[in-house]
């Protein structure tokens, strides 16, 4: 399984912003628990502030490649001002030409504490922003995302050691589940056969009923076929519309 990862904490992904009031209130020193100690230059706000104050104002968290955003995290500003940011609406983007609009949170009520915010269903993204919609006295912030890489190819193998006369079936569920919406492709091979008769060999394998948390795989075969074990394997590939 993917592990969840911190975002902005741990510099894994791009962070911008629509503004900044100046210098030292940009997205730089907007990771959370960020105070001026950090700052070894002493020009640190300790948050992200905006320019204006208005909901056209963002900050964005971007991934190279698509990931499952779970959540975020955001946090007051971390210096003498009563600043925090008090609700906010996400939107996200695959391509960065094309945005949707996520839900809507509440999000502080002091400078201190770290509110938490998980998505109801994870968000399959390359970029997530965080647009405040309501603030105490400045938008002021400091945030982070929470997400998981999506495995684009997983691969296992299937073994049966009965004889087949027409079908066998497995259900094979991936190590990691896609997200929602991604179904991938699914390549079978045999691997290993161990038969009495290979005049008489005719064995196939193959798969159906796709999803995104697993499939069917399929041996075939006829009654002439005597084997003893047939050993599969199979390759998830996730299709280019999310890479």
């Amino acid at each position: 399984m993917s592990q969840e990862i911190s975002g902005n904490t741990y510099g894994n992904l791009n962070v911008r912003s629509s503004s900044n009031w100046g210098p030292g209130t940009s997205v730089e020193f907007s990771t959370l628990d960020y105070n001026k100690g950090n700052d070894t230059a002493g020009i640190a706000s300790a948050s992200w502030c905006a320019r204006v104050n208005d909901t056209n104002q963002w900050v964005s968290l971007s991934a190279l490649e698509p990931v499952e955003f779970v959540g975020v995290k955001t946090q007051g500003r971390g210096d003498n001002y009563d600043q925090w940011v008090t609700s906010y609406r996400i939107r996200y983007t695959l391509d960065g030409a094309t945005w949707f609009d996520g839900p809507t949170f509440n999000g502080n009520t002091d400078k201190t504490t770290i509110v938490t915010n998980r998505f109801a269903t994870p968000i399959v993204a390359r970029t997530i922003a965080i647009h405040p919609l309501t603030w105490n006295t400045h938008i002021s912030m400091r945030f982070d995302a929470i997400f998981k890489t999506i495995a684009r190819v997983q691969v296992g193998t299937v073994t049966h050691s009965t004889p087949i006369s027409s079908e066998v079936t497995y259900q094979i569920a991936f190590p990691q589940a896609y997200p929602v919406g991604v179904i991938p492709q699914i390549i079978t091979q045999i691997q290993q056969v161990d038969t009495n008769n290979n005049h008489c060999l005719s064995v196939f394998v193959g798969s159906r009923n796709i999803t995104n948390t697993g499939f069917s795989f399929v041996f075939q075969g006829n009654a002439n076929s005597l084997i003893n074990s047939i050993t599969g394997t199979w390759t998830a590939v996730a299709g280019p519309t999310y890479f």
